[in-house]
C-alpha cells in the first residue's frame, strides 16, 4: 500500500495493487464477463474505492465497460469485441486502484 495522503481523522487515501483473476475467465465473442480480482483480508482496510490507477495484461480484443472496487474484490467488467472467444488467463492481470482506507 501506498498511502497518498492522511486525513485529520485518520482516514488514508491509497493506492493498492493486486494481481488476478484466481481462475482463467472465457470472454465469448461479442459478450461481456466480470474479472474479479480479490483483494487480501490484511488489506481490506477500504472505505470507499475511488478509482483505477492502471490495469496491465488485459488481451488485445478485450476492452474495459465498468469497474466497481469493494472490500473484498475489484470487478472489472470486459467486453469481447472480436469475432473469436478470448480467455483472461488466471493471475494475468494487475490492477492498481486508489480508496479512502484507514
Amino acid at each position: 500500500m501506498t498511502i497518498v495522503t492522511v486525513y485529520p481523522d485518520t482516514k488514508k487515501l491509497c493506492i493498492e495493487s493486486n494481481t488476478g483473476p484466481a481462475a482463467d475467465v472465457a470472454v465469448a465473442t461479442v459478450a461481456a464477463a466480470d474479472v474479479d480480482i480479490a483483494i487480501a483480508a490484511a488489506e481490506a482496510r477500504i472505505l470507499r474505492g475511488i478509482g483505477l490507477v492502471s490495469i496491465a495484461g488485459i488481451p488485445d480484443g478485450i476492452v474495459l465497460v465498468q469497474f466497481d472496487i469493494n472490500t473484498s474484490r475489484v470487478r472489472l467488467r470486459v467486453f469481447n469485441h472480436t469475432a473469436a472467444a478470448i480467455t483472461i488467463l488466471a493471475k494475468s492481470l494487475t490492477v492498481a486502484y486508489t480508496y479512502i482506507g484507514y
